[in-house]
């Protein structure tokens, strides 16, 4: 016997909530959105509120009851399916997805976490990523500055590169402002890999036109999705961030000229989204790394010349030339350098002070005798001290010097012995 309804329930939910014990086959089934406050998964996770919904989707934010509470993200998927056997094909489509995904690891992309199926629901659990999407930031702050933009698109280019490079390539297929999530710390996230879908080149044409409209390049409608279905969505999602133009909201396939929007783009940026939204996927880039490229030189420029330093550093700095003192006096004369060679001092020449003769010391009534010349008359070698402050006397100099004294103290005495004679 069937459980009956609770009473609390929304008037649209037709059975009670869904839970990993109970199954229950509801006579109509209840679109996606109504698992708040309901436990998934055999009672691990703990649905707390709605994060956002669209078409036959909705995503939550629960917490893992198993793993100390931990914030986890649970994407739910809805099948309209009649058919048993259509519904067993999606299921079996919906997991061999979901273990895909679970293989991918880069920083850009949430991880996988847990997947099941109940009552007609398909759950994805994944890492819980906390920050805004692009869209809900255009609306509140309108276009961003150009550098910003190329700093996103070159993080997205580098996770579209992962993706592309898998055996078999992985196409993300529905790239837009809405599906990035811009963290905290400034780094951008991919999210909403619900569509993603592995490229197998033996298909001619994909079985679902999938994608949101304005993103969306034309092979989404007309034939099958590669590498470059994925540019395109990525030049359309920077059309819309640098000029605030809402591709969704216009007939898909046109984009203004960026720079008629926004004169501030520089004319090299505006190149490279017109060519990653060209009509023609063979007129886009090539492959993604090709593109990143063409972002990368300008980026590249502008921090080479902020981080360049003004001059070489271990240079010598520039000399300054000598200048007179404010005063009006000569500048001093300069020190010389630490372990040069002073030149040796060249002293004054000495004279000798005049002797009388024995014959004039013997007539001293004819001849007066001439007065003795005062010690202090008698010439003196230069002091050291009149020499230059930075020319120090060297050994042999003193050696000289001492020389001269001696003699001149002799002098003296022969001169004291006359006089008393």
């Amino acid at each position: 016997m069937r459980p009956a309804a609770p009473a609390a329930l929304p008037p649209h939910a037709a059975g009670p909530p869904v839970t990993g014990a109970v199954a229950v086959t509801p006579t109509t089934i209840a679109p996606a959105g109504g698992l708040q406050g309901t436990v998934v998964g055999r009672g691990r996770y703990a649905i707390d509120r709605m994060l956002g919904r669209g078409g036959m989707s909705a995503v939550y934010m629960a917490r893992d009851l198993h793993v100390a509470g931990r914030l986890v993200a649970v994407k739910e998927m809805v099948d309209q399916f009649a058919d048993a056997q259509e519904r067993l094909e999606a299921e079996r489509d919906f997991a061999r997805e979901a273990d895909m995904l679970a293989t991918l690891h880069h920083a850009a992309i949430p991880t996988i976490i847990d997947r099941f199926s109940e009552n007609n629901r398909h759950l994805l659990v994944m890492e819980y990523i906390s920050g805004e999407n692009l869209e809900h930031k255009l609306e509140a702050h309108g276009p961003f500055d150009e550098e910003t933009v190329r700093a996103w698109a070159l993080e997205l280019c580098s996770v579209l590169s992962y993706l592309h490079g898998r055996q078999p390539p992985v196409v993300f297929r529905d790239l837009k402002p809405g599906n990035i999530i811009l963290q905290p710390d400034g780094r951008v996230r991919l999210i909403d890999f619900g569509i993603a879908r592995l490229f197998k080149p033996q298909q001619k044409a994909d079985t679902t036109a999938l994608g949101t409209s304005g993103y969306a390049s034309p092979e989404h409608y007309t034939g099958q999705t590669d590498a470059r279905s994925d540019i395109y969505s990525l030049g359309a999602t920077m059309h819309h961030l640098l000029t605030g133009r809402d591709p969704s909201k216009f007939p898909p396939f046109q984009f203004p000229p960026v720079r008629d929007l926004n004169p501030a783009v520089s004319s090299e940026m505006a190149a490279v989204v017109e060519k990653a939204v060209r009509t023609s996927h063979e007129k886009r880039f090539a492959t993604v790394d090709d593109m990143r490229k063409a972002l990368e030189p300008k980026r590249k420029k502008k921090n080479a010349a902020a981080t360049s330093p003004a001059r070489t550093s271990g240079a010598p700095p520039t000399p300054r030339p000598a200048t007179a003192a404010a005063n009006g006096h000569a500048p001093a004369a300069p020190v010389p350098a630490q372990g040069s060679q002073t030149p040796p001092v060249t002293p004054a020449p000495f004279a000798f002070p005049s002797i009388p003769t024995p014959q004039q010391r013997s007539n001293p009534s004819n001849t007066p005798a001439p007065a003795p010349a005062p010690v202090a008359a008698a010439p003196t070698p230069a002091p050291i001290a009149a020499q230059p402050a930075v020319q120090a006397a060297g050994p042999g100099d003193r050696g000289v010097q001492r020389g001269q004294a001696r003699r001149l103290r002799r002098h003296r005495r022969r001169d004291r012995g006359a006089h008393r004679g």
